[in-house]
């Protein structure tokens, strides 16, 4: 009688870990959003090249700003989802006022989606 009291006790006890396991809440899924920012064209034959600055995102609740360094790259973790992806750069401005660099076309939509890496070319026009 004590024997199986033992046994079952330790099954009634995994059980109870198992079904409060299920309701814990979980994160909503994320993927990766990465890419690159950086001047592209001018004069003939016109040039690519990575430019620092900052990446504003804003979508799905929500508004960050990650900074760039001079290699133009950039990463960020973000709940799966639309947000528009715009950047500043100190090497594009006008009478001192940063301008604004998108994925082509400017303020296009970008989807991030769970477990995957969205990237994106982030590009500044140059005149």
């Amino acid at each position: 009688m004590r024997r199986s009291g033992v046994t079952t006790k330790p099954v009634l006890l995994v059980v109870a870990l198992v079904s409060g396991l299920s309701s814990c809440s979980h994160p909503a899924a994320s993927g990766t959003l990465a890419g690159q920012l950086s001047g592209t064209g001018g004069p003939p034959p016109g040039i690519q090249t990575p430019f620092p600055g900052t990446i504003n995102v804003t979508g799905q609740g929500v508004d960050t700003q990650v900074p760039v360094g001079a290699d133009g790259r950039f990463s960020l973790t973000l709940p799966a989802g639309t947000y528009t992806v715009v950047g500043h750069s100190p090497n594009l401005t006008d009478n001192g006022v940063q301008e604004e660099c998108g994925v082509a076309p400017v303020g296009k939509p970008v989807t991030v989606t769970a477990g995957q890496t969205t990237t994106v070319a982030v590009g500044c026009s140059l005149r």
